[in-house]
């Protein structure tokens, strides 16, 4: 069985993922929201492991992946382009 290599995580997926995980923390039961969205979203995340998704996200500078997630989905463009 070779080495697979690891995709890149989309900004959209990065993002989603940590808002699940901020979600999380106000579980009461034993499951792992963040392990559940691993799970889901699987075919985004060749080459990840759990652990190594899970350390990614607590890692990152939320921020960061927040403004990029929403510079990705501006629908109009900035507004000095208007005028």
């Amino acid at each position: 069985m070779g080495v697979v290599k690891k995709k890149k995580i989309p900004t959209e997926t990065l993002y989603k993922a940590i808002c699940a995980s901020e979600e999380g923390s106000k579980r009461y039961n034993k499951g792992n929201v963040l392990y559940e969205y691993w799970v889901d979203n699987k075919s985004k995340m060749v080459g990840w492991s759990f652990n190594e998704f899970s350390n990614h996200i607590h890692n990152l500078d939320k921020i960061k992946v927040e403004l990029d997630y929403n510079e990705a989905h501006r629908k109009y463009g900035e507004f000095s382009n208007w005028f």
